[in-house]
């Protein structure tokens, strides 16, 4: 029975059962839907660190094969951007986060390996993963 059929019911302890089980019936939608939510999201999460993790592990063996001592994204070439919206935290507060999130300052003498990593990711890879087509990961060599 719909909620227009428990409205136009007269009032008393009946209708009230009815509604009362009405209410827990979108409650416990609400909850099914939340916990449908948080597996997706947990799911994406997973997906994102398992993505992570090989390209960290596809970059190390990149780095031992062509004899790199470090392999770094290079994010010295992001501008910080700050928004004024609703419910943004404050400008300075924007900058400060994104600031204590760059690593790379400057960099020169850099050779870029993206592509070389990503081929090495491809050759690797299941068909379900595409890792990121960026060109911000460098290497450094030792220098002398």
């Amino acid at each position: 029975s719909g909620l227009k059929e428990v409205e136009a019911m007269t009032e008393g302890v009946e209708k009230e059962k009815r509604l009362d089980a009405l209410r827990f019936q979108k409650l416990q939608a609400e909850q099914w839907s939340l916990g449908c939510e948080l597996e997706a999201d947990r799911e994406r999460s997973l997906k994102w660190q398992s993505v992570y993790r090989s390209v960290r592990e596809g970059a190390k063996k990149l780095g031992e094969a062509e004899g790199y001592q470090l392999v770094v994204i290079d994010d010295s070439k992001i501008e910080i951007q700050t928004q004024r919206a609703q419910n943004s935290p404050p400008l300075e507060t924007q900058a400060k986060g994104q600031i204590a999130q760059l690593r790379v300052l400057y960099a020169d003498r850099t050779i870029d390996v993206t592509d070389k990593l990503i081929v090495q990711l491809n050759n690797k890879r299941s068909s379900s993963v595409t890792p990121a087509s960026s060109s911000a990961t460098t290497a450094t060599k030792p220098t002398k």
